[in-house]
């Protein structure tokens, strides 16, 4: 499998869309952290009764998955499985 980068011009209509889509979603984001910076954790579901707001529980959900992708990225290296090989990044 062999990679070939090519640098991009930055000049058609599908770029410009996808930079202005996630302008758009990075601008969200930090209204967002604004917003429960200043109003309080209890916009994310926080609260005395309830410790379990959304940032811990989305947290604690991308921490479960970067461990399942660190198991299956392994499972070539450690028990020889070449079935998942596509799987893992490098070596190639």
């Amino acid at each position: 499998m062999s990679l070939n980068f090519e640098t991009i011009e930055g000049k058609s209509r599908c770029f410009n869309t996808l930079t202005t889509i996630l302008i758009v979603f990075s601008a969200a984001g930090f209204l967002s952290f604004l917003l429960s910076y200043i109003e309080g954790h209890h916009l994310l579901g926080s609260s005395n009764v309830i410790p379990w707001g959304l940032p811990i529980v989305v947290a604690i959900y991308l921490i479960g998955l970067s461990a399942g992708s660190l198991i299956l990225s392994s499972l070539t290296y450690v028990f020889g499985k070449e079935e998942y090989r596509p799987i893992r990044k490098y070596p190639p």
